[in-house]
């Protein structure tokens, strides 16, 4: 899949063609991945999100998105975190949603 790109103003934008910094993407996967394998983490996310800001700071952040409770479109989030009318945004059928509802224990 590779990195998704997306602005301040919460737009996703891409490179134009050839200019997509491919080996830096992998290299941060190659990074992530691991520190994920290190030992003294017990529960290993499944998702993160890296913010780089314009002063050059970044930030990560981690997800852990039990396998019940993903979904392909969904990212960051639990299926039972969402409302019943956030569903069409990420292509959820109701009844899944429900399931997931129901299995969530905390």
């Amino acid at each position: 899949g590779g990195a998704e790109w997306r602005l301040k103003n919460g737009n996703i934008d891409s490179f134009p063609f050839g200019e997509r910094a491919y080996e830096i993407e992998e290299n941060i996967c190659g990074l992530i991945k691991e520190l994920r394998s290190l030992e003294l983490f017990i529960e290993k996310w499944t998702n993160y999100k890296i913010t780089l800001t314009e002063e050059g700071k970044f930030n990560i952040e981690f997800a852990y998105i039990p396998e019940e409770d993903h979904w392909p479109t969904l990212y960051m989030r639990r299926v039972s975190d969402l409302k019943e009318e956030e569903l069409d945004q990420y292509y959820i059928p109701i009844e899944e949603w429900k399931k997931r509802l129901g299995l969530r224990t905390e």
